[in-house]
């Protein structure tokens, strides 16, 4: 089923079965990961894992502290197991991305010194896809810990009444918005990771929510959506520039080092230019009127379940 609420769905069963969905599917994968290839295969599991997180968080003030933290720290475990495929290739997609980029502004792509730092990403990339595919141990764990978490959120106890999402919503939008805040004052890494992350809960509660306001919602799903992928890619540039500077010779010498990282540092001026002007409209409410509106637009879609004919609902 669909990551979202259903309407009349409360919110303890709409937390369990979103969640069991989701982990069913993780594990489904893990029990057999040759039949996608481990490399699409621990990509799904990953995002599958960041959803449940993002629904924990999403129902947090409902969820005893404890309960929270069994979900969220299993839920990144399990995935932490699998985690270098999904690195590894991210930095290849990243270079191949500032290819292209050169092409289009007719920086000269076919670089023998950019590709030889190719040579080296793709070469680490298929080392992380051999690795995991062969060290067992690895999706073992994966496995068992998913598989237990599965069974956990199958029993576990929300509180059942709709101000939990509301409030989580817009614990999540203050969260975010006061990170882009940090991010536009500091603007280092790690102030634009820690938005990243913030901003990425606010699409998962969007998300989940949408039903609640399609017009209003869904629309602001698909701005957050990009706003994330910005934001991802900046991540991960910042992460490519981090490891040329620490190894250069791996990937060519640093002539090859230093015409990636200042075609990396200008892609990162760009996404980060685009990632403010998105973000100026995502968190354009103050936190307090972001929760009126979402629970004027929860508590509408509500009544009209309720009036709705038995068979149409």
């Amino acid at each position: 089923m669909a990551y979202e609420w259903g309407q009349g769905e409360r919110v303890a069963e709409g937390f369990r079965r979103i969640a069991g969905d989701e982990l069913d599917r993780a594990v489904a994968g893990l029990r057999h990961p040759d039949d996608r290839g481990v490399e699409a295969t621990v990509h799904d599991v990953r995002k599958r894992t960041k959803k449940v997180r993002g629904l924990a968080r999403l129902v947090r003030p409902g969820l005893a502290p404890r309960d929270y933290r069994t979900v969220n720290r299993t839920a990144r475990d399990a995935a932490a197991e699998i985690s270098s495929i999904r690195d590894a290739h991210a930095l290849l997609g990243s270079f191949d991305r500032l290819l292209v980029e050169g092409h289009d502004t007719g920086q000269g792509s076919a670089d023998p010194a950019l590709l030889a730092v190719r040579a080296e990403l793709t070469r680490r990339a298929h080392e992380a896809t051999r690795a995991v595919a062969e060290q067992h141990d690895r999706i073992g764990r994966a496995l068992t810990g998913l598989e237990a978490l599965r069974a956990f959120v199958a029993q576990c106890q929300v509180a059942d009444h709709a101000g939990v999402l509301v409030e989580g919503a817009t614990s999540a939008y203050r969260a975010g918005r006061k990170a882009m805040d940090r991010a536009a004052d500091q603007g280092d890494d790690e102030t634009l990771h820690e938005w990243r992350k913030r901003e990425k809960d606010l699409w998962y509660a969007t998300r989940l929510l949408a039903p609640a306001a399609p017009a209003v919602l869904g629309a602001q799903a698909q701005v957050l959506h990009a706003l994330s992928e910005d934001l991802g890619d900046d991540h991960d540039l910042a992460v490519l520039v981090d490891l040329l500077g620490v190894d250069p010779t791996a990937f060519g010498g640093e002539e090859a080092a230093t015409a990636t990282v200042e075609r990396a540092r200008r892609a990162r001026r760009r996404l980060q230019r685009r990632a403010h002007g998105l973000g100026v409209q995502v968190y354009a409410e103050k936190p307090s009127a972001f929760g009126r509106r979402l629970r004027s637009h929860w508590k509408a879609w509500r009544r009209e379940g309720h009036a709705l004919p038995s068979g149409d609902r």
